[in-house]
């Protein structure tokens, strides 16, 4: 039996490192999860969003006139007095402001409008694996991964940084990205830091370390309390004699 613990325990260790691998960072593909946004009024809305509208007229001088905040909901509309219901979902933050002014030719001289996005709930980002729980999270513009692994509380008590794995679908593809925590936040490597998409799904792991040290503390439990219960056994064996 003792011959066995050891081989055993090389095959536990090993089989920490074979996850299917994924595209690495020194793949030209990887740049393409990494890339820079302008997202200032381009931001797409989408259901569920919540916004404040503004709305004030700029003539004969400037002066608040509603301010409200709405859920698109409805078929993708929301309800902006005097107008009525508008149709938004798809449009930019932009392209519904102008909207709205268009509307508001009617009521008022010159008008002028302001969205501003409260919550991002259109889009959505899912967190699982070395976690207290499995996180769901509306995705904001720009938002990137190393934020998102701190928000779900990732690797807050490990003393090495686990690898992330990034699963997207990408015109009808899936496609599976392998991230290194490590090179981003210990090596500063911030470029590699990816920006994510709505729909994407993060798995993080633990490290090899981390799993190694897990396992061993496993072992340590369970081969004394083996060879106790053996020694017990045997015992009793002996005095039942």
């Amino acid at each position: 039996m003792k011959r066995l613990i050891f081989p055993a325990f090389l095959f536990l260790l090993l089989a920490c490192g074979c996850m299917p691998k994924g595209i690495q960072y020194n793949h030209p593909d990887f740049e393409t999860i990494t890339k820079k946004t302008a997202f200032d009024k381009t931001y797409i809305i989408g259901m569920d969003d919540v916004l404040n509208v503004i709305i004030y007229e700029k003539w004969p001088y400037a002066r608040d006139a509603y301010e409200k905040k709405v859920v698109v909901r409805d078929e993708g509309t929301i309800i902006v007095l005097p107008i009525g219901k508008l149709k938004i979902e798809g449009l930019t933050i932009k392209e519904a402001e102008e909207e709205i002014i268009n509307g508001l030719k009617t009521y008022l001289k010159k008008p002028f409008c302001e969205i501003e996005i409260i919550e991002y709930n259109s889009k959505k980002v899912c967190v699982l694996g070395n976690l207290e729980r499995a996180v769901v999270f509306g995705l904001k513009p720009g938002q990137r991964l190393v934020e998102t692994v701190a928000l779900a509380g990732g690797n807050a008590e490990k003393r090495y940084l686990g690898p992330v794995k990034l699963v997207r679908k990408e015109k009808g593809e899936v496609r599976v990205f392998d991230i290194n925590m490590r090179r981003i936040v210990i090596d500063g490597r911030l470029d590699e830091d990816v920006l994510l998409a709505d729909g994407d799904i993060l798995f993080v792991q633990e490290s090899k370390l981390t799993e190694a040290k897990r396992i061993i503390d496993l072992l340590t439990l369970w081969v004394p309390a083996y060879f106790a219960g053996r020694t017990l056994t045997s015992d009793i064996g002996i005095t039942g004699n």
